[in-house]
């Protein structure tokens, strides 16, 4: 996996998971059930807008990201052990801010997953992970819809 200086000035390779989706002065990364919907210069990859050195932030302001997760229905215990897998590896890693994955009350089959990391160095480092790629993989088999993964920056 190729590690970017930036999001915007650099497409970050997420295998075959990622598309944009440009919404508002940001973009929302989905990624899918099946494999990319679109290709940026023959390659996999998704540019996002909003953060790093091109949205007005720098490498090293904190990122925070928040994920949706509709699974199956049925597969919901198979996304709960996913993300405590996650979360315990997760932990372990320099620069993790915050890592809360929480599921909703209303519909069992959505999650929301709300991460802070120090830096968009530290996250990109994150996201190339041997247990993040296989994470990726496996919500392949366990989502109904794609991810949507949003990333924020704090304004209070």
């Amino acid at each position: 996996m190729v590690l970017p200086g930036s999001f915007r000035e650099n497409e970050y390779l997420l295998g075959d998971l990622a598309t944009p989706l440009l919404r508002g002065s940001h973009r929302i990364v989905q990624l899918t059930t099946d494999g990319i919907v679109s290709r940026r210069h023959g390659r996999l990859a998704c540019a996002i807008d909003g953060i790093g050195t091109s949205g007005g932030g720098t490498m090293t302001d904190k990122v925070c990201v928040v994920v949706r997760l509709q699974t199956k229905s049925g597969r919901e215990e198979s996304l709960r052990h996913l993300m405590r897998s996650l979360k315990e590896k997760t932990l372990q890693e320099e620069g993790l801010l915050r890592y809360e994955p929480v599921q909703s009350q209303q519909d069992p089959t959505l999650f929301f997953l709300m991460e802070e990391w120090t830096s968009e160095t530290v996250l990109n480092t994150h996201l190339a992970r041997p247990h993040m790629e296989r994470a990726f993989s496996e919500l392949k088999t366990i989502l109904a819809a794609p991810l949507e993964i949003t990333y924020c920056r704090a304004v209070a």
